[in-house]
């Protein structure tokens, strides 16, 4: 009985630090006007490819990714570096619901997930990072490399999983760095090259992105 009485009074407590957690201010929310302007626009002196996404994007989320990401703010753009390119989308949120696990995605677009790895990158003004690759074929393609990564409260994130617990800690601390966002890295190479030597140069690009988003965002992002 005694136990009984502890579980009971562990839930209330728990119960009741659910409700006390503060309302997202709004005014904190990061715009997809403002995410435009803090996102990188120029990588290795090139300044994104235009296409039909507006002036501060290539391309945009269609709107059942909206809807399904719960309208996040988020920036597509494609770079191109010497033939190859690079499709990079940074979604912001203070929603962990507004976070999901990007292979559902890709598997809803026909992808087929062959390989996922969670992995290690280094940056001049960040260190070392975490972030998962992936490999992934369909009908048309043998195989495509993509890459993301988290950022959340107390850092950076290869998984929503990770992710999502970091958002739970600071809402039950009562903590108020709720800002979410989500990297995602898709890279289409000129020639035929080994696996390994796509991920090398993926993640080259993707250092010095991290590194050109922090300086964009004055750390923000």
């Amino acid at each position: 009985m005694r136990n009984v009485y502890i579980c009971s009074a562990l839930v209330a407590l728990f119960g009741a630090a659910i409700h006390m957690i503060p309302r997202d201010d709004k005014t904190k929310i990061i715009s997809e006007e403002e995410l435009g302007r803090i996102t990188p626009r120029f990588m290795r002196g090139n300044q994104f490819e235009r296409g039909d996404g507006g002036p501060d994007a290539t391309y945009r989320m269609d709107d059942v990714s909206y809807k399904v990401l719960e309208y996040p703010s988020a920036v597509c753009r494609v770079f191109v570096d010497g033939g190859d390119s690079y499709d990079v989308v940074v979604l912001s949120s203070r929603s962990k619901d507004a976070f999901h696990d990007p292979n559902i995605c890709f598997s809803a677009q026909l992808w087929s997930i062959e390989k996922r790895e969670p992995t290690t990158f280094m940056t001049k003004t960040r260190g070392k990072m975490p972030i998962t690759i992936i490999s992934m074929f369909n009908q048309t393609v043998r195989r495509q490399l993509a890459a993301y990564i988290y950022k959340g409260p107390g850092g950076y994130y290869s998984d929503t999983n990770k992710l999502k617990l970091a958002f739970l800690k600071e809402e039950l601390m009562m903590g108020s760095n709720l800002d979410g966002v989500f990297y995602r890295f898709i890279p289409t190479f000129k020639e035929q090259l080994p696996e390994d030597q796509q991920r090398k140069k993926l993640l080259a690009f993707i250092s010095e992105y991290m590194d050109e988003a922090n300086k964009t965002s004055k750390g923000r992002l």
